[in-house]
Formats: C-alpha cells, structure tokens, sequence
C-alpha cells in the first residue's frame, strides 16, 4: 500500500495520535504525516504511506491555508486559550476596516519569533520542553511568507480570518502580534487547516470515515504519489537509459525525451514509460545541464503522466 491519505485531523487529537491510528489501521509502519497540526487545530493533514513517505519533505515545503479566530483581550504564554494567562485587558471592537488596515502589516515575507511552545528544536532540543522546565532561552525570529489575510467576521470579542501563509508560519504568532498592534491583546482561539499544497479539506477523510473502511476501500482512497507534485516538472527518461536511471546515475539531455531542461537547480519528477520512479534536481557540470536523482523507486511507483 503505497500513497497519500488526506486525513481531516479532529481537535483535540495530535498529529502523531494520527499517524498511531493508521498504523494500527493499515497494519504498517511505514506512515508519516507532512506537517504538525497542533492539538487544538483540525483540519487538513496529508498522510504518507509505504513508499509515498519519501516523499514527506517536498509536501512540507507547499503552502497553507488556515480560517483561524483570535479572542481579544487575552494574552497567553501559549498564544493560544490552553496556555497560562499572562494578561488581560478590555477588548476593542474590531471592524473589517481596522482589521484590514492592521493587517496590511503582515504581508509578504516577515520575521516571525515562534511561540516557546512549539517543537523548533534549539540545541538539539524542543522548545516546548525548555519552557516546561522554566529555562528561559532567546528564540530567533524565522521568515515566513504571508501571501494573503482576509477578514471573515467578528463580535464584541473575537475576530475570525482567513490567511494563506508559507510552511513554518506560526498563525498562534501572527494573532499575538495582531493583538499587540490593536492595542488589547489576543490569543488563538480556535484554528482550521482547510488547505495544504494541493489537499484540501473538502476532499478529506475523518477519522471515523477511515475507521469505518475495509483495507479496500482504504486503498481506492490513497491519493498518488506523484499527484501532489504537480508544481515539479516532469522529466520522461527513455526505455533504453531505464537502467541508468534506476541505479541513480546523472541523467544527460541524450538519455531523456523531454527536452529541454529547465534552469538550473529546478527540482523535477522522473518518469520511464510513463512510469513515476523519484526525484531529481537540475544540475550543471562541465557546462552543460544535468540531472542528478535524488531519490529513486527502482519498482514501479503509482503514478503517471
């Protein structure tokens, strides 16, 4: 059993816890999720099985999209309502006219500093862990890429929004700083991943649905592994350099069909006889352009072009 299930993961439930049902489900080891969902988010969570979990890092690359809501007037350690209160102040009405304006502040490429409770490791470390054992450390600011935040709606308290962000954006994050520039304060208050690269979440199974599956029925859901690539493109290899690329050797332009080849450093799909078989990265060596595979299925792998 080799693809992608996109799972609509419930709140209240890890990521991990995830991946721990499915293993039990499918009888496999070999299953990994593409990108932490904290508990108390749902939403999309594309998981990996068999083969396709090679495949994990370049699904963790892709963008997402969240509908987050923010609690005025509250500011936690956290940045979110299961965390300790620090302070609280009186929430200000927040229109549509001042949350866009305030907004506008976060978009594009920012320096975002993560929540102390998250699992960036530091020195080998989670920085969860630190904050649990009360040992104050500097977290550094990372960049991320908010490439669109659409207001949805609000009340006297609470703001709900839509963001599209880079992978490694902390929304928890982003309401903390929202509440700092509104002047009240505001923590995260409830969160939904409705998208990540090309899953989205009214193509997703819950929990309960998998439950309810026979191995089957299970395997008619697995998703390809190459679909979710499409932004990579494909490189057919031809029938007579099939060894070549197999043992993982640079592929020049003589032993491909799809010419020709992209720039330089552009990461690619690899197929022979329309067959899905890895990954490969373009590379330049004595002048001319190559590639160089990255990671190969030497069996055939469910996909095609």
């Amino acid at each position: 059993m080799d693809g992608i299930i996109n799972v609509y993961k419930p709140k209240g439930k890890t990521s991990h816890d995830v991946v721990g049902f499915l293993r039990k489900k499918c009888n496999m080891k070999k299953i990994g999720h593409t990108g932490t969902l904290d508990p108390i988010a749902q939403g999309v969570l594309p998981v990996c099985i068999g083969k396709a979990t090679r495949l994990s890092n370049y699904l963790l690359e892709k963008d997402k999209r969240y509908i987050a809501e923010m609690q005025l007037g509250v500011r936690t350690d956290t940045y979110d309502l299961e965390g300790t209160v620090l302070e609280r102040r009186t929430p200000i009405p927040v229109s549509q006219e001042i949350f866009d304006e305030v907004a506008r502040n976060f978009i594009g490429t920012i320096s975002q500093k993560p929540p102390i409770y998250s699992a960036i490791k530091i020195k080998g470390k989670k920085l969860y862990q630190y904050a649990r054992e009360g040992i104050e450390i500097e977290v550094p600011n990372r960049e991320v890429t908010v490439s669109d935040i659409r207001y949805l709606a609000s009340t006297e308290d609470r703001v709900t929004f839509e963001v599209s962000c880079s992978k490694g954006t902390y929304v928890r994050s982003l309401i903390e700083d929202l509440g700092n520039i509104l002047g009240c304060g505001a923590s995260m208050s409830n969160l939904i991943r409705t998208k990540s690269g090309t899953f989205d979440q009214t193509t997703a199974h819950t929990l309960d649905e998998i439950e309810a599956m026979d191995q089957e029925e299970i395997e008619k859901i697995l998703i390809p592994m190459d679909a979710p690539l499409v932004d990579y493109p494909p490189i057919n290899v031809k029938t007579a350099s099939k060894r070549f690329l197999l043992n993982g050797v640079v592929l020049l332009e003589k032993n491909v069909e799809t010419l020709p080849f992209p720039k330089e450093d552009t990461i690619v799909r690899l197929y022979c006889e329309k067959q899905f078989h890895g990954m490969g990265v373009i590379r330049l060596k004595d002048g001319q352009k190559t590639i160089k595979p990255t990671f190969i299925y030497k069996e055939f792998a469910n996909g095609n072009i």
